[in-house]
Order: structure tokens, then sequence, then C-alpha cells
């Protein structure tokens, strides 16, 4: 993704650090995956203050080109995941058909009444209580996506699932008692990431989210899950599949 010049006309001078890291990137000196240089290196390196370096490297992360991770540095952006929405696909098996490591963790577990929004995914009536899984899901340890599914609360007996588990909705729905659960519907919009969500996902409040809203059902297709996660945006590319069944 190359900076547009325009944005430099002024040369000031973390303008200039910016030009010339975009430059490096986009002409793959920088490839995706590389991490630059310490604060220190990059400021003896252009002469400028770590006010400056800070600057140039907000601007990549702002342009797409570059992510901060907390305590490790900046990372030139990998190149998004393509993520199969079918009827079946599960999270694992979408990130090692790409070739990476997934993995995800169970952030808490709540019982809440349905509202309505939670009733009618279910199809069960408002102020029924549901249980809510929350859980983070990650490629190669980078955050991916952050979750809440619904499950009726009636239907949970028996699941021991608590915070630090590793989450696989297929092992809740076979506990349920459905084995051969299928995708009924996906819907797609985008909006800013709340705080939390921004920092579970590690990345700036100013970059947009795509919000996935999902019901998946038994083989009589009556609901069993209602699911709404929040996807980096940067990280993840849909795919459709026209000939899914």
């Amino acid at each position: 993704m190359s900076a547009p010049p325009y944005l430099f006309a002024k040369r000031t001078l973390w303008a200039s650090v910016t030009e010339a890291l975009a430059k490096e990137i986009d002409e793959g000196a920088l490839v995706p995956g590389d991490r630059l240089p310490a604060e220190s290196a990059l400021m003896a390196r252009f002469g400028c203050s770590r006010h400056t370096v800070r600057r140039a490297l907000s601007e990549l992360v702002e342009l797409g080109m570059l992510r901060v991770e907390q305590g490790r540095g900046a990372f030139v952006h990998d190149t998004a995941i393509h993520y199969r929405l079918s009827s079946k696909v599960t999270h694992s098996a979408n990130l090692l058909r790409e070739g990476r490591r997934p993995s995800s963790k169970v952030l808490d577990v709540t019982t809440r009444p349905a509202d309505a929004e939670i009733a009618a995914g279910l199809g069960i009536e408002a102020g029924v209580p549901v249980r809510a899984v929350r859980s983070l899901s990650l490629a190669d340890a980078l955050p991916t996506s952050v979750s809440l599914n619904y499950v009726e609360l009636a239907r949970w007996q028996g699941i021991d699932l608590v915070a630090g588990d590793e989450l696989r909705m297929s092992r809740i729905y076979a506990a349920m008692g459905v084995e051969n659960y299928r995708r009924l519907s996906t819907v797609i919009r985008s909006r800013p990431p709340t705080p939390e969500e921004a920092r579970l996902l590690e990345q700036p409040r100013s970059r947009w989210v795509m919000v996935t809203r999902k019901v998946d059902g038994a083989p009589d297709r009556k609901p069993v899950c209602f699911g709404v996660t929040a996807w980096c945006a940067d990280r993840i590319q849909f795919v459709i599949d026209p000939d899914d069944p």
C-alpha cells in the first residue's frame, strides 16, 4: 500500500522519515513481517528526535503499512489472511489453509437475559437466560478477532468452560448434541472499534473493524448459537464461495 506523495508535500522531517520507510516497504527492502529497527537506531539513521520517529511510525500505521505490537516493536504489515465464509469451514481450517497457526482463548463466560437481537438470532423469547462466551482469536499469536457467542442456557448444561480455555465451538455444539452444525446466516458491516476491542486487537482506534453477526444451526436449521465478532480489517480479507452448498 503506497503512501500518497502529496501527504508529504511540506517536507517536514517526520514526513521525510515516513516517505523513506514507505519507499523501502514498497520496493521490498522491508517485507511483510519484518521488524523495523529500534527507535534509537532510526533516530541515529535519520538524525532526528524520538518524537519525530514516533510520528513517522504512527503515520505508517495509519496508512496500513505497519503494525505496532506492544513490547515488541513495529512490523511491516503482513498480507491479509484470506478468510473463507461458508456454511462449514472453521476458524482453524481457514488459518491452516493459509499456513498460519490458529489459536483462541476464552476471555470470560457469563450468564445474561437475551436482549431482542440475541433472542431473534436464537429463535427464543427475549429475557430467556443465555450463556455468553467472549473470546479472542489469533493467527501466529497476532490477534485477528474478538467474539461474543450466545447459547441458550437450557442447552448449555454439562459444558465446562472457563476463562483461559481454548475455544472450540464445535466441541460445545457436540456437547449440546449437535454434531453436524451449519452456518445459517452471516451479516457483515463495519464500524470503529470500542476501546476494549482496539486494546485486545492491538490496533489503533482510528482503524475500523469488520463486524459479523452469525447464526449457526443444527441440521434441522434450528439455531444453536448467535455470535457477534469484531475483526481486524487490516489482517482479514473475507472470501465468499458462490459454490458453497
